[in-house]
């Protein structure tokens, strides 16, 4: 191990991967360091999930690599967790995925990689963050939900799975941005089911349900405030004990917005071009703080 730790702390300023072994899996992630990496500061983490059926590689390639690119500018450590079998057991409780139907338990994976990381870099363990696409966007749901060290999610062209709304007890109020397509055509904006073709993959629940669920979570009044700008419409409640944020793109479809699609227009819907979200959710993660 010492080898191995040596090894990665003269690769800061690339693209490391580590083998980690959980339950007696071996899992992989890959993480970034930024180059300006200085051990008397504490670094925060940023997990970015990929979605279902991809993996580091791929996310890498749909975020154009900015997430690294932000991490020079803000100083995080930037982590691409890949999926057993490429999916996360994200609270569906699918019988098609193994991940899920035999129960993997990918909390304690994401545990085990914060863990990992702590014993090579000054990690911040107030300033661990989650986002994600897809299905790593209703895992970051989950780890919001059941990870007590994650305090800020930003769940990508997700809603609230069902039976994973009815389980879901925060250790403590969760700060979260939902961006949303409203053309989305594999999660339906106003609830129901999940599909991919003709599959079916579980059921969730409407944009206003989520967002309202979230918002009973984080303690917040009753008022929301709506603006719709460009095509985006932005909704913030007040009185909140964690922002509680979510923007819905009226013309998005199932993409990361101003990211690369990994599937083609006519299967996903349209990318939106006017909205960085890898930027927006930097921005939420950390210089909310300030």
């Amino acid at each position: 191990m010492n080898l191995l730790i040596s090894a990665i702390l003269v690769l800061s300023g690339n693209i490391n991967t580590i083998r980690i072994r959980v339950q007696g899996i071996t899992r992989t992630f890959a993480f970034y360091v930024p180059p300006s990496y200085n051990r008397k500061n504490s670094l925060p983490l940023v997990l970015v999930l990929h979605g279902g059926g991809g993996s580091h590689r791929s996310i890498l390639r749909q975020t154009k690599y900015r997430f690294n690119t932000l991490a020079d500018n803000y100083g995080f450590i930037a982590i691409y967790p890949d999926a057993f079998e490429r999916h996360w057991n994200d609270g569906r409780g699918l019988e098609r995925y193994r991940s899920q139907r035999e129960n993997i338990n990918d909390v304690l994976f994401i545990q085990s990689i914060i863990d990992t990381l702590a014993k090579i870099y000054p990690v911040d363990t107030e300033r661990i963050f989650a986002t994600g696409v897809s299905n790593g966007g209703l895992m970051s749901m989950r780890l919001g939900c059941e990870l007590k060290l994650v305090k800020k999610i930003a769940p990508v062209v997700a809603l609230m799975p069902i039976k994973l709304m009815k389980q879901c007890k925060p250790y403590h109020p969760v700060d979260v941005l939902f961006l949303i397509g409203k053309k989305d055509p594999l999660v339906p904006f106003e609830g129901g089911d999940i599909h991919f073709r003709r599959l079916r993959l579980g059921v969730v629940a409407s944009w206003d349900s989520t967002l309202s669920f979230w918002a009973k979570v984080n303690g917040c009044s009753a008022d929301r405030k709506e603006e719709t700008h460009e095509g985006i419409t932005r909704i913030l409640y007040s009185g909140c004990k964690a922002q509680t944020i979510m923007y819905i793109f009226n013309n998005g479809g199932h993409t990361l917005p101003g990211g690369r699609s990994n599937l083609p227009e006519f299967i996903v819907g349209k990318t939106v071009k006017n909205f960085m979200a890898t930027d927006s959710i930097i921005k939420f993660f950390l210089e909310s703080e300030k």
